[in-house]
């Protein structure tokens, strides 16, 4: 079993695993690939039309766990296979794009786009950073850090990550901004 992950991307064709089932293809070592679902293959669709070529060039069976198999040497079921990548290349790109415009309009809204740093969550509207129930640790590590003590020690007063000092230091205008709204300094 070959799992790529959740994160991975079916247009990322240097996923390690997916890699693993090509080596093995052009080894003959496999016999059949089975897929939850024939978008599984890959996003991409000259890529997804290569590997289902490949399949059928090393004689290697195609089953989808809902469909069953899919017959590879019958030209039309590889039309067909070709006119379901091109459907989810397309598709998978519209949704991509449209992500990407909303991206860009909270952005160009001011609204904070990302996952909230240590110490702040988000609005009840979700467009700003406000503190979060962790902000007083914040406070705690800029005013350690003003006072000249080391990551090591913050770390061990506190117990915030030494990596999470690092980000809170660089975020400073950021968190001191929150602090004169919340009036906390």
């Amino acid at each position: 079993i070959y799992d790529d992950g959740e994160g991975s991307s079916g247009f990322d064709t240097e996923r390690p695993e997916y890699a693993k089932v090509r080596e093995l293809m052009r080894d003959g070592e496999v016999g059949a690939v089975v897929v939850r679902d024939r978008s599984r293959l890959g996003r991409d669709f000259d890529e997804r039309m290569q590997f289902v070529l490949d399949l059928r060039r090393t004689n290697v069976s195609l089953h989808a766990s809902r469909e069953g198999e899919v017959n590879l040497e019958d030209p039309y079921a590889v039309v067909m296979e070709s006119m379901r990548a091109a459907t989810d290349d397309s598709g998978k790109r519209e949704e991509i794009e449209k992500a990407r415009e909303k991206v860009s309009e909270r952005v160009e809204n001011g609204y904070y786009h990302g996952r909230p740093p240590f110490g702040t969550r988000f609005s009840q509207d979700k467009t700003h950073l406000v503190p979060s129930e962790d902000f007083d640790l914040v406070v705690e590590v800029l005013e350690s850090l003003d006072a000249g003590e080391s990551y090591r020690d913050i770390h061990e007063e506190t117990g915030v990550s030494l990596g999470s000092i690092s980000r809170i230091k660089g975020r400073r205008a950021t968190y001191e901004e929150m602090m004169q709204e919340a009036d906390l300094r």
